[in-house]
């Protein structure tokens, strides 16, 4: 029993469309905000929310953001983006 509690974890998997996550705000300009996504070196992989309405003034590498998948696309460097929104309030 021992050693299963050893293995290595598994590998981290991008959450796909619909799902959400909560991440830092590691960059941004005036259309968007980079996000790290959790288990992944941001120089492969990274979310864009772009900055409208209703989307808060992060502080840059201050602030984590909740935000839900609406794509997943591959770059012509091939680093993968996760476009993202701020996830519809429920309740």
């Amino acid at each position: 029993m021992g050693a299963r509690q050893q293995a290595a974890p598994p590998a981290r998997e991008l959450p796909a469309v619909g799902a959400t996550f909560t991440g830092k705000v590691i960059d941004g300009d005036e259309q968007f905000f980079v996000i790290e996504v959790p288990g992944f070196k941001p120089d492969r992989v990274f979310a864009a929310l772009k900055i409208e309405p209703g989307v808060p003034k992060y502080r840059v590498g201050k602030d984590s953001a909740r935000v839900e998948v609406i794509n997943v696309r591959q770059t012509k460097t091939g680093k993968t983006v996760l476009d993202v929104r701020r996830p519809a309030k429920q309740g």
